[in-house]
């Protein structure tokens, strides 16, 4: 099975290919809210926001487990992650039972019972895939906002604000209001014949502020593990603060093209720490943060040259 991240840029990529292909509809289409063309707008604005929900999902439960693997106690985790993979657990198998097939239900059960018990004893668990974004049918922006309260992110909007300056994004104090506005369009596209053809939103959607906020998260949940993961196995406080994160803790680097001097910059924390030019240099450069011999803890985010996110990296990979 593959990435979560890897099955989320593999639907970015064709939601990009299928925005570059939405047709300008004639004025009488303009008019027709059940058009060809709306009405293929509007599905796309559907599995757009469903990729993102995947990811979210699926890439909390990959970085939960990552910390199972590296044989983390489940104990030793903050006392509100305890209880959100606990009650979250609960909650989503229950809602997932309701919509499972009857003689499916008692192995279901009996699985994740198994899973569950592992959270009292003293060694590796292995967290339940329920645990996070299945209590309902939708990912919401505050269970997302909850998740990562329960780490110890106090203000998680200024965590994403924070990391969405260290990638030098232009709007880094909006990202996560992207989340709401994404699921409001969902609701709409999904539920109504909205009258508006944004098919320019939609591009800027699927170009930019998708990915943009796909990273933040992951950049604040793989960040907070590879940090929890190296005080735990050093027998350092474990205590997780924001204001450590928002400081020196947290590495964080984008690489983006500079058109004036025709060369790659690469900035550490909001600070340009070196440049190079040329694809062999920078596809020498992204195997050497791959395998760890080059920014250990890091997360690197690359953009190309319209500085557009095209790929990142993370600690937990």
């Amino acid at each position: 099975m593959k990435s979560a991240y890897a099955d989320f840029l593999a639907a970015l990529t064709s939601l990009r290919e299928e925005a570059a292909l939405l047709p300008n509809p004639t004025l009488e289409q303009l008019g027709n809210n059940r058009s060809a063309a709306h009405l293929r707008l509007n599905g796309l604005s559907v599995v757009a926001f469903t990729a993102l929900e995947d990811f979210v999902r699926r890439r909390a439960f990959e970085i939960v487990r990552w910390l199972g693997e590296q044989n983390i106690p489940f104990a030793a985790l903050p006392a509100g992650l305890q209880s959100t993979i606990l009650i979250g657990t609960l909650k989503g198998l229950t809602f997932s039972l309701d919509r499972a097939e009857k003689v499916d239900r008692a192995f279901i059960v009996q699985l994740e019972g198994m899973l569950l018990g592992q959270t009292g004893e003293n060694g590796k668990f292995v967290p339940s895939e329920y645990f996070f974004g299945r209590s309902s049918s939708n990912v919401s922006d505050g269970m997302i906002k909850g998740l990562l309260q329960a780490i110890g992110f106090k203000e998680v909007e200024a965590a994403f604000s924070y990391v969405g300056q260290k990638f030098r994004f232009s709007d880094a104090s909006k990202i996560f209001d992207i989340f709401d506005s994404l699921a409001k369009k969902r609701h709409s596209a999904a539920h109504t014949f909205p009258l508006n053809y944004l098919q320019t939103d939609f591009s800027e959607d699927v170009y930019r502020r998708i990915p943009v906020f796909a990273a933040c998260f992951d950049v604040c949940l793989s960040q907070y593990a590879f940090l929890h993961a190296s005080d735990v196995l050093a027998q350092r406080n474990i205590n997780f603060k924001q204001e450590e994160f928002l400081g020196a803790r947290s590495k964080i680097r984008v690489v983006e093209w500079n058109s004036h001097e025709k060369r790659w910059d690469e900035y550490l924390d909001g600070h340009l720490a070196t440049h190079y030019r040329g694809r062999t240099a920078i596809d020498k450069r992204k195997s050497e943060f791959r395998a760890g011999t080059l920014g250990r803890g890091h997360s690197v985010l690359w953009l190309d040259e319209k500085n557009l996110v095209v790929e990142w990296h993370n600690p937990v990979s």
